[in-house]
């Protein structure tokens, strides 16, 4: 059984981890997203983790950090003029060690800002009103050079698998309760 916060993150990153490198041995028409989702949930209901106030902390910290971040990178990725034009858009190149940091950190300032934002108009929706504030970043930042830069794609994947794994085991917790 996991009580530690550390090791409930890094169980669900590697839950994650495996099953999107393993996403070509299963079925294409199953979402990697949906297959770490249920494991997540099945491996919290099964009882391997505690839900201590600990993880419950961590878990909703996590949540709160990695959805407006995931935001911001997703709608970076999206080319607005191919898609008016009904042109194929690019899929993202392998990116290289600096450009996944400076996207993790520029991920992170706005989820920050987001969330600063956020508690100031809207204490109680917290995650909604920052999520919007990073929806809005997004839009406008793919509108600049930052959309050229090539992994956010990549990036943003693992942050949703993340989340996802989260939601999963959290609704486990809730059965549990």
């Amino acid at each position: 059984m996991i009580t530690s916060p550390f090791l409930y993150l890094f169980t669900l990153a590697f839950i994650a981890t495996l099953l999107t490198l393993s996403s070509n041995k299963i079925p294409k028409f199953i979402p990697p997203v949906l297959i770490i989702f249920i494991t997540s949930l099945l491996v919290s209901f099964l009882g391997l983790f505690q839900p201590n106030e600990k993880i419950q902390t961590i878990s909703l910290l996590t949540t709160t950090n990695l959805l407006p971040a995931m935001l911001f990178l997703m709608l970076l990725q999206l080319d607005y003029y191919s898609l008016f034009y009904h042109r194929s858009i690019g899929c993202a190149c392998t990116i290289g060690t600096k450009k996944y940091w400076f996207l993790i950190l520029l991920a992170l300032v706005v989820s920050f800002f987001s969330q600063i934002i956020a508690i100031h108009f809207t204490p109680s929706h917290q995650i909604l009103t920052s999520s919007i504030i990073a929806l809005i970043f997004g839009f406008f930042a793919s509108l600049t050079n930052l959309k050229y830069i090539n992994g956010t794609r990549e990036v943003a994947n693992s942050m949703l698998y993340m989340v996802v794994a989260l939601l999963g085991s959290k609704i486990g917790f809730s059965f549990l309760s």
